[in-house]
């Protein structure tokens, strides 16, 4: 195996050992082990919810709804590991909690938010706003490969079904969004190639052969302007016109002379 195969099992691990994670605690909510539904879900605007802005993505409420998010936790996570290493945990933690923050703050009364479909929304946005605007060839290919998987899931942001968590679905793509523009200047970037850098030819300094001396200007010589005429190589088409020779009017008048000439 290769250094990128390495490379993407490594991305992998993090996102497998988190779905496992998001498995663990519904299997054993299932079991009747613990109900952590009601202290780890975000109730907005309730105290005893708040710890919910930092515990919601780890609870789901059916296997359906598990699984749902193990996919494209495992795809979107692997690949943020994968493109853009030094911005990845940043870019999680920043959506995990925004995102939490937000619904708190602004979500309807009386609901109990559990999932990490916020995340999903906000690792969607991220990766595509990302790529688009590095316009690196790579990270633009996974940007519109992000947008065929998941494009479908701009219609979770809107208020549609009642007992979904939209405002968690619409904070989670913002903040990824805020976090793409905010982030541009940081990970991987466009190569820029030598003739990129260099600057107009009228503004460069003037190239001199090594060891020959630089010619001294006086300071208030200006630029000498050196104009050049194109004059074409084909001869000129003279349409001169020859004098006709004279018209008789009548050819029976000419008479032979004796010295030879003939005379009208």
């Amino acid at each position: 195996m290769g250094d990128k195969g390495l490379l993407f099992l490594k991305s992998l691990r993090i996102p497998f050992l988190f779905v496992i994670l998001m498995a663990l605690l519904f299997l054993m909510e299932t079991e009747d082990v613990v109900n952590l539904h009601s202290t780890w879900g975000i109730r907005p605007r309730e105290w005893r919810g708040f710890l919910g802005t930092f515990t919601s993505p780890l609870m789901h409420g059916s296997w359906e709804h598990v699984f749902n998010n193990s996919v494209p936790i495992l795809v979107l996570g692997t690949a943020l590991i994968y493109f853009y290493p030094t911005l990845a945990f940043r870019t999680v933690l920043m959506i995990w909690i925004s995102s939490g923050l937000l619904v708190w703050l602004t979500a309807r009364e009386g609901t109990n938010h559990i999932g990490a479909s916020g995340l999903v929304y906000g690792l969607v946005t991220f990766i595509f706003f990302s790529g688009v605007l590095r316009k690196y060839t790579p990270l633009i290919a996974l940007s519109m490969l992000v947008i065929f998987l998941y494009g479908g899931l701009v219609w979770g942001v809107l208020p549609i079904q009642e007992k979904v968590s939209w405002e968690g679905h619409l904070w989670g793509a913002v903040v990824g969004a805020i976090l793409a523009f905010q982030f541009k200047p940081f990970g991987p970037q466009r190569p820029v190639f030598e003739w990129e850098n260099e600057e107009n030819d009228g503004d460069a300094e003037p190239w001199y052969p090594e060891g020959l001396d630089v010619p001294q200007f006086h300071q208030n010589a200006r630029p000498l302007q050196v104009r050049y005429i194109y004059k074409s190589n084909t001869p000129k088409q003279h349409s001169e016109v020859l004098p006709s020779p004279p018209e008789h009017t009548n050819p029976e008048e000419k008479q032979d002379d004796s010295d030879g000439h003939f005379n009208p």
